[in-house]
């Protein structure tokens, strides 16, 4: 005589863990939105591509298109801080609502803003750098001197034994 009591709960338990791991991936969506938009130059409204929106604090975000629009899905709901940020315009931030399965919607008028181009360190590591805060030496190449000096055709001109290790 074969006992099956023992063989229910399992299959039982089973079938419930299936139903939770396939039930899992639409309830996590519904605790997630999407924010959608557009970036527009203040005055003008003309696009801004190539800007860079993301939610400050988490790792999400996206970049505008040739329209200027942009998509940000999988936005926890809630309340998040949105900023934009692109070369040559003021950095400008929003607070957007996300509502759990909804799409929020924002729109960006960016202002002008002068770029400081004074000095240019390119380093080979990412994000902004100060040069006190450069643990290795710095050359300056003062190009207005150089093209006085002999006839540049290329950047590489400028560059290639100029300074010191300089190799382009």
């Amino acid at each position: 005589m074969r006992v099956y009591g023992y063989c229910k709960p399992r299959v039982g338990a089973w079938i419930a863990g299936a139903l939770l791991l396939v039930a899992a991936p639409s309830l996590r969506a519904q605790q997630v939105g999407t924010i959608a938009g557009e970036v527009v130059e203040s005055g003008s409204m003309r696009p801004i591509s190539g800007a860079q929106i993301y939610v400050v604090g988490r790792e999400i975000g996206s970049l505008s298109n040739a329209e200027g629009r942009f998509l940000i899905p999988g936005v926890p709901a809630g309340d998040h801080t949105l900023r934009v940020e692109v070369i040559g315009y003021a950095t400008q931030d929003h607070v957007v609502t996300v509502q759990a399965g909804q799409t929020s919607t924002v729109r960006f008028e960016l202002e002008n803003a002068a770029v400081d181009l004074d000095e240019i360190i390119v380093t080979g590591t990412p994000g902004a750098t100060r040069r006190r805060a450069i643990g290795t030496s710095v050359a300056s190449v003062d190009v207005e001197k150089k093209l006085a000096d002999v006839p540049i055709t290329s950047v590489s001109d400028l560059l290639t034994g100029r300074e010191a290790g300089m190799v382009s």
